[in-house]
């Protein structure tokens, strides 16, 4: 299902496409931006809750342990 009234995400290519797709190309342009580094690690675990059908915070509460950073603070 395309979206016609705002943009979208491309995960796979890290580009946040900010104008949708029926919507004509004004002066003022939304041109494609690149995903910010802080950003990108959210995206992806929203990426992964949805192929899961579940919540971010479940995904992390239950496959957390094996994140490297795990227990970098100990």
């Amino acid at each position: 299902m395309v979206n016609t009234l705002g943009g979208r995400v491309d995960t796979k290519a890290g580009i946040i496409h900010r104008r949708g797709a029926g919507e004509t190309e004004t002066r003022k342009r939304r041109l494609p931006i690149r995903i910010p580094r802080r950003l990108s690690g959210f995206l992806g675990r929203w990426d992964v809750a949805e192929y899961a059908e579940t919540s971010p915070k479940m995904i992390e509460d239950v496959n957390g342990h094996h994140h490297p950073e795990f227990q970098a603070d100990i």
